[in-house]
């Protein structure tokens, strides 16, 4: 039996191009704000109130507060009963009229010491940041200009803790689209809470080519909070967000503005046998590896290895996707990261006393 020799050939792919340096995303501690106690956001005394002077306080500002409470004290001066008055609050979503006060003496009379005093307190909910108190006196009476109440109103709200999603630094995200052309999009940075229930729903895996369903939307960790309670009794409370599609192919894309980067790895690969010089007939193996030397993420890198005359395929630690010529659609390989295989072929009975030089290759595929 004649010896064989076998040689193994080197090969490496260089694709030059400019990798944006990865992103740093900016979590927010981890924290509890309570609301603090019920304050007063408005106030005004001593106002007199008739049926042709109604009282329309300026505008006041609600936002940030929860259970507001008009909190009422009246001097009614000559209000029979016939006579009322009616407060309430009116914005941009409407008027609510929140209380009324009638007149009890059935027999006053203009000029007359009638006065009844009391105090009145309405909760309600503002339909809009801005809006204003209003009082009013309807007079039914035969002398409806002396029919008047003095009042003191005080505006109440538990004032609460600001939302911290809304202080957090903006989250940046890559939305899925439909088209294979432009796989993904960047909205405008949003708040973790908006993240959360706005995408955290758009599932599927990472694009790539030749992807056949839906993908999903690239979004990093972060902390984000959730609102407990109510009022006073408030709470945010942290949440952790550990991300989505938040792998080494979905953080090269978004670190590319979310567009799908174009495959610039370094790649080498590295072929040993484990006998250089075996019989004819005899079965060897080929050992593959492809190492990805950087800066880029290599999301759909291809070996092939179109065997040489006189060698056979047998089998491989890891099905090839074609067999002529051999040939293997890579997974995500990370700067630094590693490929190999193991293919086992025979040498054919016809080939004493050659020499057989057998070339793999590592190639990288545009994504788009």
């Amino acid at each position: 039996m004649l010896n064989i020799s076998r040689t193994t050939n080197f090969f490496k792919k260089i694709a030059a191009a400019t990798i944006m340096a990865a992103l740093l995303v900016t979590l927010v501690p981890v924290q509890v704000l309570v609301a603090e106690a019920a304050s007063t956001i408005f106030t005004d005394s001593g106002v007199a109130v008739d049926r042709n002077t109604p009282y329309e306080s300026t505008s006041i500002d609600v936002s940030g507060f929860s259970n507001l409470e008009v909190v009422l004290h009246y001097d009614s001066e000559l209000l029979d009963k016939n006579d009322s008055f009616t407060y309430g609050w009116t914005d941009d979503g409407g008027e609510q009229v929140l209380g009324s006060v009638s007149g009890k003496d059935e027999n006053a009379s203009p000029g007359s010491a009638t006065d009844e005093i009391g105090d009145k307190t309405e909760i309600f909910v503002a339909g809009a940041g801005t809006g204003k108190l209003f009082v009013r006196v309807t007079a039914n009476s035969d002398e409806p200009a002396d029919q008047m109440v003095i009042v003191t109103i005080d505006l109440m709200g538990d004032e609460e803790a600001p939302d911290p999603n809304l202080d957090a630094t903006k989250i940046s995200i890559c939305h899925a689209t439909a088209s294979h052309q432009n796989p993904y999009e960047s909205p405008k940075p949003d708040d973790g809470a908006k993240i959360v229930s706005g995408h955290g729903g758009h599932n599927g895996p990472v694009w790539f080519d030749g992807i056949t369903v839906a993908w999903g939307d690239i979004i990093p960790p972060f902390t984000w909070y959730e609102k407990v309670g109510h009022g006073k009794d408030a709470v945010w409370e942290a949440r952790e967000y550990l991300g989505k599609n938040w792998t080494a192919a979905g953080q090269a894309i978004w670190n590319n503005d979310c567009e799908i980067p174009p495959n610039n790895a370094d790649l080498s690969i590295t072929k040993v046998v484990s006998s250089e010089t075996p019989f004819e007939g005899a079965t060897v193996t080929y050992t593959l590896t492809v190492t990805n030397n950087g800066p880029a993420v290599t999301t759909s890198a291809v070996v092939t290895d179109p065997l040489a005359a006189g060698l056979t395929y047998v089998s491989a630690s890891i099905a090839p996707t074609a067999t002529a010529p051999l040939t293997w659609n890579l997974p995500v390989l990370a700067s630094g990261e590693t490929w190999t295989v193991d293919v086992v072929v025979t040498v054919g009975a016809d080939q004493g006393g050659s020499s057989i030089t057998n070339t793999a290759t590592a190639s990288g595929i545009p994504t788009h």
